[in-house]
């Protein structure tokens, strides 16, 4: 019985000891995200399609990974992953008033993205809401080094 008591002991004080709670000033990424929500302007995969289509002189940033961006990204598209934005972003868009639309894969990143662009100058900034998820739910065309395709779900 001791025994069991004792493994006990040793198996629970690790747990106890590191198991302290996270202090309440220290913010998630998800709560980052909803408290910036309403500072950048949002469109949807159809108006961005739609400008695209139209001509309008717009520059679009994919912020996913290379891992991401190599299965596919929206045509013509630069990119510069989140984790660089800040110290890349002045290579690739060098006018502080060019209408620009961020995405990622479902929006947190790219409205993160969005916001660090605003606080860093840039004045016309959006970002595709859903991110390329609502673009490939869509049927829009993305693109790769293989060329353009269209992503299709299979289902079982």
């Amino acid at each position: 019985m001791l025994k069991k008591v004792l493994t006990l002991i040793i198996t629970l004080l690790p747990v106890l000891l590191f198991s302290q709670d996270v202090d309440e000033n220290i913010k998630t990424g998800k709560q980052i995200v909803q408290e910036n929500k309403d500072k950048v302007t949002q469109i949807s995969a159809e108006q961005l399609h739609e400008m695209i289509e139209s001509g309008e002189n717009i520059t679009i940033l994919d912020v996913r990974t290379e891992k991401e961006r190599m299965i596919g990204h929206i045509n013509n598209s630069k990119w510069i992953p989140r984790g660089m934005l800040e110290f890349k972003v002045q290579e690739v868009l060098k006018d502080a008033d060019a209408d620009i639309v961020v995405y990622c894969k479902s929006g947190g990143r790219s409205l993160l993205s969005a916001t660090t662009l605003k606080e860093l100058g840039y004045k016309n900034v959006f970002i595709l809401s859903g991110g390329i998820k609502s673009w490939r739910k869509n049927g829009y065309l993305l693109c790769n080094e293989n060329g353009m395709f269209q992503y299709m779900t299979i289902e079982k």
